[in-house]
């Protein structure tokens, strides 16, 4: 499973994904995808999605560096 989010990770859907995964003993991978828990500089959503890997290409490569393990 991947998420996806324009939020930081901690306490967002990614959060919310993993804490009902671990609800129903899901076992399988879980890979979330959104800002670390720091500060983010503010600018274009443009900038900021290919700084930290959420823009297409970002998240297609996250996604492929993981099915490939």
């Amino acid at each position: 499973i991947f998420t996806v989010e324009d939020n930081y990770i901690a306490g967002g859907f990614g959060s919310s994904v993993l804490e009902y995964a671990s609800q129903i003993g899901y076992s399988g991978r879980i890979i979330n995808m959104g800002y670390p828990d720091e500060f983010i500089t503010q600018g274009k959503c443009s900038i900021l999605y290919k700084q930290y890997g959420l823009d297409s290409e970002g998240i297609m490569d996250k996604i492929i560096q993981n099915i490939i393990v």
